[in-house]
């Protein structure tokens, strides 16, 4: 059983990841933006310095993007799995009487 400190320490990790994932998308999000400004924009070039100064940030090592926390992907697999368990569930003619349990 995990202790108080090691949850919030887990709890922390979570949300800095969630943070920083969620900078990387408002970055592209105001890129996209920047993108749509006319070229004689008074504040394009503006724009653009401080896109490039928060990429920095946000990319430090030039890595891809990646907006999925393991949350996600744990979300989608057992999505996956819970599919696979109802097409047995079908496959051997048995009804899920209870919408609250997956089985």
């Amino acid at each position: 059983m995990k202790s108080q400190k090691e949850d919030i320490e887990i709890t922390q990790k979570d949300l800095l990841e969630l943070a920083i994932k969620s900078g990387r998308r408002v970055l592209h999000d105001l890129d996209h933006v920047i993108s749509d400004l006319p070229t004689d924009h008074p504040f394009k070039k503006d724009y653009r310095e401080r896109a490039k100064m928060w990429h920095t940030v946000f990319y430090p090592d030039n890595g891809m993007k990646n907006y999925l926390t393991e949350m996600h992907y744990q979300i989608r697999r057992l999505e996956v799995e819970l599919s696979v368990a109802k097409d047995k569930l079908k496959l051997y003619g048995i009804s899920n009487t209870d919408p609250n349990l997956p089985f």
